[in-house]
Order: structure tokens, then C-alpha cells, then sequence
């Protein structure tokens, strides 16, 4: 029997339809179905048995693109994060750097931007306006002149850098000294301890930036060393593993392939042990493809027939005769188990071409005609004992 699926129905493109025909056709020359039941079954091993194949080279194919990517996406996964804290250090400042400073990248852009605010206090003597801003959240602290009484370093960042101006006005001065701007601290100790003169106010702020460029860099430098670098090495080893919801779904399409391919094989099996003990085709092979499982069919109340000779081994032919001729040489020498008696009664399949004749046998008519000889044998009997 050939199988009547066209591989080029199911071939994808870029994939080899001559292929997935030879595939098909190296099933059916192995397992020689006998009926189309048995060859739709085969059918669907054949297809689940590819399909898996099809997973395997897609999670080839995702693994090979997280491999390629895995550094990438590690860089990427900085810069997605950037915007949305800059976007928040104003309201949110001590939690942004906390977070900056949890990872060498991190440190690396507040480096950078030290680094710029340096060259601006070289270039222009002091800080104003959102430089100004900027150096205080950098430290971790909100910008707000309403909130400059809660940190000391935020209050004389502000003030150092207004009064390192070459024309403050003295108007606003008296504003940040009001002692509802001042710190506490500041105010215990006495504003002669922390009110420079305005050269050395550029001062501070320069020795400022220079702590902060050498605390940072030094957490830059054990982080990338133990944290960065090594995790970048180890994820092309990560990236191994298909992640996420791909390689779920690939999982679990596996899973479905590898039941579809199991439930027809044991489909198979069974139709063939019942075939080779009852000698009835099976009726459909979604019948079988349903009932498919791993327990054995349920054996018979009388003794089974072994498998017949010529179903055991087929000859090289067989996959070219008619579903009827087959089971008929299958069963011609197989023994009767109701009546005892062998094939006797032929009639034609009906098959398009084929001009063969299907065995059958009638147990019922073969036990009509035993029953009369053994009566006409007991009367005999009872009359010689008579």
C-alpha cells in the first residue's frame, strides 16, 4: 500500500519536499501497512516524527540568537533603564543613585557626568543653574531649595556654587541664609565655621567633584571585576537554554508531538495484535488513534491464534497489494478457533483492478453442517446399546 499524502503539502518553504517524500516513503517500506487505517497511522508518525525534527532545528535557531546577543542585551538592558531614571532623579534622587551605584555601567555614567560638571567648574568657576541641580542629585539628594534644610552637603552645594558667582545677589544670599533654609547642623555650629570666602567656595566644590570621581571609580572597578565581567562570560553559557516564552511554547509543542507520534505507534500495535488474533480489520484508525495507550488489548475468552506466517514476514510486494488480498493470504492458513475448520467460503473484494478473492469463513454454516452427522452418530449408538 502507498501512502497517499503529498509532501508537498506539508514541506515549509526553504524545505525540501523531495525530502519529506523520501521520508515517507522509508516508513511505509518498513512498516508495510496493510490497510489505510494502518497507512493513516503511519501517516501521523511520520508527521510527528518530522515536526519534532522542526522543533529541534528552531531551538537551534534561538539558541544560536541568544548566544549573539546575549552581551548586547546586557549593555541594552543599561540604556532601556537610563532614560526612565533620569526621567525620575528630581522627585526620586536618593533611590535613582542608589540604583546607579549598584552596577559598574552605572557608576561608569555618573563618572561621566562628574567628569563634564569638573571641566564646567574649571571653565566657567563655579555651577549654575542645572549643573548646579545636577551635582546635588548626583549626590543623592533633591535639588529643591524648600528641601535644602534636611542635608548639609545638598545646602553648602547650593550655596558654594551661588556665591562662587561673580555677581550674586545679596537679596537671594539672605534668602538661603534665613534659618529656615539652613540645616541644623549647620546652624549648631555657627555660620563663621562654613561660610567661606568666595575663592575658596570653588574650592570646596573642585574637592567635591574630585571625592566623588575617586569614590566612584574605585566601586566602578571592584564591581566590573567581580560582577560585570563574569556575568558577561557566563552569558553565552545562559543563553544556551532557550528562555522565555519561546522556548516554552517549544517545550510544549515537543510534548505534543512526542504523544501524537507515541498514541499512532500504539494505535499500530494494537490493530496489529488484534488483527493477528481475530483476523477484523480495524474499522478506523481514529478509533485506534483514540484508544491508543500503553495497556495491552484486552485478551479473548478463548485461546488466540499465533500470528499468521505470511503477516510475520511480508514478502518485498506487499506494500503494493490491495488491504483484502493481503489479509487474505494472511488468514487462508490460519486455523479457525470457533468451528475448527479452515477457509472455505471466497468471495470477490470488489477492489478497482483487483481480481483476487477474499477468504471468509462462515462459522455458523460450519457448525450446521456437523451438527446433523454427530445426531445421526448418537441414534446409532443408543440403538446398538438397545
Amino acid at each position: 500500500m502507498r501512502h497517499g499524502f503529498r509532501a508537498e503539502k506539508l514541506a515549509l518553504p526553504g524545505e525540501d519536499a523531495p525530502l519529506l517524500e523520501a521520508e515517507f516513503r522509508r516508513w511505509f517500506d518498513a512498516y508495510q501497512p496493510m490497510t489505510p487505517v494502518e497507512g493513516e497511522l503511519i501517516e501521523r508518525m511520520v508527521i510527528a516524527s518530522f515536526q519534532r525534527k522542526r522543533i529541534d532545528i528552531a531551538r537551534t535557531a534561538i539558541v544560536a540568537e541568544q548566544m549573539r546577543c546575549a552581551e548586547f542585551l546586557i549593555v541594552k538592558a543599561f540604556d532601556d533603564r537610563l532614560p526612565v531614571l533620569k526621567a525620575v532623579i528630581d522627585e526620586q534622587a536618593a533611590t535613582v543613585v542608589q540604583e546607579l551605584r549598584g552596577s559598574a555601567a552605572g557608576c561608569r555614567w555618573m563618572i561621566s557626568r562628574w567628569e563634564r560638571l569638573l571641566e564646567v567648574l574649571h571653565q566657567d568657576g563655579t555651577w549654575l543653574g542645572d549643573d548646579r541641580n545636577e551635582a546635588i542629585q548626583l549626590q543623592g539628594f533633591p535639588a529643591f531649595t524648600d528641601l535644602l534644610c534636611h542635608s548639609e552637603q545638598a545646602y553648602l552645594t547650593f550655596m558654594y556654587s551661588y556665591i562662587s558667582q561673580k555677581n550674586h545677589h545679596k537679596k537671594y544670599l539672605k534668602l538661603l541664609l534665613s534659618k529656615f533654609r539652613i540645616p541644623d547642623t549647620l546652624r549648631a555650629r555657627g555660620r563663621a565655621s562654613w561660610m567661606p570666602k568666595a575663592e575658596d567656595c570653588k574650592a570646596w566644590l573642585e574637592a567635591l567633584a574630585h571625592a566623588q570621581l575617586d569614590e566612584l571609580r574605585k566601586r566602578e572597578e571592584y564591581l566590573r571585576t567581580t560582577m560585570e565581567e563574569p556575568s558577561r562570560a557566563e552569558a553565552m553559557l545562559r543563553a544556551m537554554v532557550p528562555a522565555g516564552k519561546p522556548g516554552q511554547d517549544l517545550a510544549r509543542y515537543d510534548r505534543m508531538q512526542e504523544s501524537s507520534f507515541h498514541k499512532a505507534y500504539e494505535a499500530l500495535r494494537k490493530g496489529r495484535l488484534e488483527l493477528a488474533r481475530t483476523g477484523i480489520l480495524p474499522a478506523m484508525a481514529d478509533e485506534l488513534y483514540r484508544e491508543g495507550g500503553d495497556e495491552e488489548p484486552a485478551p479473548s475468552a478463548e485461546p488466540a491464534s499465533p500470528a499468521p506466517a505470511a503477516y510475520q514476514k511480508l514478502p518485498a510486494s506487499y506494500g503494493d497489494a490491495c488491504p483484502d488480498a493481503r489479509l487474505s493470504g494472511a488468514l487462508e492458513n490460519a486455523p479457525n478457533e470457533a468451528s475448527g475448520a479452515r477457509v472455505t467460503a471466497v468471495d470477490g473484494c470488489g477492489a478497482t483492478g483487483c481480481g483476487h478473492q477474499s477468504s471468509r469463513v462462515n462459522a455458523g454454516e460450519a457448525a450446521r453442517s456437523e451438527a446433523p452427522a454427530a445426531a445421526e452418530g448418537a441414534d446409532e449408538a443408543q440403538g446398538a446399546s438397545a
